[in-house]
């Protein structure tokens, strides 16, 4: 009886955070105010992030927090906050290529389908087949993402950290050239 119990609770919450994150991303999609609209995208990377709790992932939802929500949204924010506005003008958005953005969405919609009905044949990843031996018994889902990344996967690691390290150097330059006095 308790495990049907968890499995409706597990399913409530999973569509309650699913509709949750649609509708504010339909919300997004047809609302004129950035401001808003960043604001609106905060619930759905914290819908996302919930979704990864309530299916064992917890390193993706605590990533998904802390990169997305603490760092990618503020800096969207700030950046809108810093632009120049033209005095007494509101920040609006023009809807442009509608059309080919509902053809990327059907064909993401089809994409998304296809997995969840079994029809194609995707590579699943399971982190405790990545590793040799046995060593990964025991531990939870963030430790073996962790000891994956430390042995097998040190190379891709390595390569996201210098990536992350040149885009916030080139961050700081382009910054940098903005804030000189022009002669």
């Amino acid at each position: 009886m308790d495990s049907i119990t968890e499995i409706s609770l597990n399913a409530i919450a999973f569509y309650f955070l699913a509709g949750m994150s649609i509708s504010s991303g339909l919300m997004i999609l047809f609302s004129k105010n950035i401001v808003r609209s960043i604001f609106l995208l905060v619930v759905v990377f914290l819908g996302v992030a919930g979704i990864y709790m309530i299916s064992n992932a917890e390193f993706v939802a605590v990533t998904q927090v802390l990169v997305y929500v603490g760092g990618i949204l503020i800096l969207l924010m700030f950046g809108i906050m810093l632009t120049n506005r033209i005095e007494g003008q509101a920040l609006s958005v023009n809807h442009k290529r509608f059309l080919p953005a509902v053809l990327v969405g059907g064909l993401l919609f089809y994409i998304l389908v296809t997995s969840i009905t079994g029809d194609a044949n995707f590579h699943q990843f399971n982190p405790k087949t990545e590793i040799p031996g046995d060593i990964t018994s025991g531990f939870s889902n963030t430790q073996v993402i962790g000891i994956n990344l430390m042995t097998n996967q040190i190379l891709a690691l390595e390569v996201t950290a210098v990536l992350l390290l040149v885009a916030l150097v080139g961050a700081a330059f382009i910054v940098g050239n903005k804030l000189k006095p022009e002669e």
